[in-house]
């Protein structure tokens, strides 16, 4: 039977804890690794934060952002809060922001910085 994603993803962490999830650039440049228990941590308190906000199930959540540690961290988080992830690329010109986020419906944006808000 197929798994979601998330599933796949809790697998691995019960597997690999301590073994490096993700490596990313920290503010100051510095090479930083993320292990799987570090990145299923993110990713449970992010859902929580997104519940506690009153995200409720296949409601759909934009994230306007870099490629980054944190985009998929509330990616993850997202799908475990039982939401649908809707990519923006922060290339978009903001009509065809509105666009997007009209169109698919989504109830909360997920912005990188004051400049992608």
């Amino acid at each position: 039977m197929a798994q979601s994603i998330i599933q796949q993803f809790t697998e691995t962490v019960q597997r690999l804890p301590d073994a490096a999830a993700l490596r990313y650039r920290d503010p100051q440049e510095a090479w930083q690794t993320l292990t799987w228990k570090d990145l299923d941590e993110k990713r449970l308190a992010f859902g929580a934060g997104l519940l506690e906000l009153g995200l409720q199930p296949k409601e759909r959540v934009n994230i306007l952002s870099n490629s980054t540690m944190e985009w998929m961290a509330a990616d993850l988080g997202i799908q475990s809060a039982g939401g649908t992830t809707v990519p923006i690329y922060q290339s978009n010109l903001p009509h065809e922001v509105k666009y997007i986020i009209e169109d698919c419906e989504g109830v909360m944006v997920l912005a990188q910085d004051a400049s992608q808000v």
